[in-house]
């Protein structure tokens, strides 16, 4: 179980990597990937509570959000005071977390590229 879930969250990492900065190329790579797991994701959100595998799943991608986060906007995130910069990143970890995916596309039905401009518009 191990070896897989590291497999899977390498080829994870591999599909949403951008150039720092490139906010476009990330939304897109993001959106992307939650068109094609986000579904799953959500399901195993609700479930993590009660099965400890499918917690640490969980907790492993919500890591990798936040350094994908990191990576992503280091150029914006570097330029900020610490106390404003931990605030940044909360607000563009939220604003690009599969929950808000999920309210977009499910809830308001929004198609794949009314989300990622959406996005985008929050992100700018």
């Amino acid at each position: 179980m191990e070896a897989a879930l590291a497999d899977a969250t390498a080829a994870v990492a591999e599909g949403r990597r951008v150039e720092p900065g490139d906010v476009d190329a990330a939304v897109r790579a993001l959106v992307d990937h939650y068109e094609r797991l986000g579904d799953e994701v959500i399901r195993w959100l609700g479930s993590a509570e009660r099965y400890p595998l499918v917690r640490r799943v969980v907790e492993t991608g919500t890591e990798m959000h936040l350094e994908w986060v990191d990576a992503v906007f280091a150029p914006e995130l570097e330029r900020l005071p610490v106390a404003r910069r931990r605030s940044r990143r909360a607000v563009l970890a939220s604003v690009t977390d599969v929950h808000f995916w999920n309210l977009l596309r499910r809830r308001e039905g929004l198609g794949r590229d009314a989300t990622e401009t959406a996005i985008l518009d929050l992100l700018r």
